[in-house]
């Protein structure tokens, strides 16, 4: 039997990356003034910016639907192929519900709810491609996703909360008060949630060296086989001195640089930038 893996766009994971290790997308849907369009096939990040900045209803988002769902797992049925879809977390989102769903008829699929989401989705399927193409069956690999989903360190620094406030996600007054005092939060999944546990201040600059140095210095817990940058800077030349100082203070085997798309810039605005590796197994810690 083949094994295929497909995610949803939230996973922000990169055409190359998708070529490379045969990864299948489907959109979610970002919806601007009324108007539904796919993530990642059609608009980009830049256009989504855009209109965030005009006068009018704050760009959105929306799940892909049941319907969809059974569309692309008929399209890979063929009798021969099992399916891994690797979902962004449940908790956030309405996508991991409606695969399940539409798995209920279709037994060669295996729905998992990541509890992540970005590039934290995207070290998952690399996984699962990599186990894919050491031999091992389904089950087996389905069984180590569900333990590398809590091995997973997925954290992040938002520039603006901005998109959050508009989200609902905080209040207006909390978003005012930490752009008047230019706070900006770090966000840490927990358990499929989002959790701030820790607020930086001043510039973006300052508060991205303050990050990494502080979530990555002396650490020995964590796996330094792969970890991805994700970001949405404006300018993408910023990522560079991010890189240097990442590699400077843990030796990590592989670096990705990962843009963050539109499902999850649409929620955390511009500029945001984000770490995501494995930690290692506790017992060999």
């Amino acid at each position: 039997m083949k094994i295929r893996i497909t995610t949803d766009s939230a996973a922000d994971i990169s055409q190359d990356l998708c070529e490379k290790y045969n990864i299948i997308v489907i959109p979610l849907y970002v919806i601007i003034d009324g108007v539904s369009y796919k993530d990642r096939f059609e608009i980009t990040v830049d256009q989504l910016f855009a209109a965030m900045e005009r006068n009018g209803p704050f760009p959105t988002t929306s799940a892909i639907s049941e319907h969809d769902f059974a569309k692309l797992f008929s399209s890979l049925s063929d009798g021969e192929t099992e399916i891994i879809h690797l979902s962004i977390s449940s908790m956030i989102s309405a996508c991991y519900r409606n695969a399940l769903n539409a798995a209920r008829n279709f037994p060669n699929v295996h729905v998992i709810d990541s509890k992540l989401i970005s590039s934290g989705i995207t070290m998952l399927a690399i996984r699962a491609a990599e186990m894919i193409e050491e031999g091992m069956d389904v089950n087996a690999i389905c069984e180590e996703l569900e333990r590398l989903i809590i091995r997973t360190d997925l954290s992040l620094v938002l520039d603006t909360l901005k998109a959050v406030r508009k989200g609902g996600r905080v209040s207006t007054l909390q978003a005012l008060g930490a752009e008047l005092f230019q706070f900006k939060p770090m966000i840490v999944m927990k358990n499929g949630e989002f959790d701030v546990t820790r607020k930086y201040r001043g510039k973006s600059e300052k508060t991205h060296k303050e990050y990494i140095t502080s979530w990555l210095k002396d650490r020995t817990d964590i796996d330094l086989s792969r970890i991805i940058l994700a970001h949405n800077f404006r300018n993408p030349a910023r990522i560079e001195p991010c890189k240097e100082l990442v590699q400077s203070l843990q030796p990590f085997q592989e670096m990705l640089i990962q843009e963050v798309g539109c499902t999850i810039s649409c929620h955390g605005g511009p500029d945001a930038f984000g770490m995501i590796f494995f930690q290692k197994p506790a017992e060999s810690i």
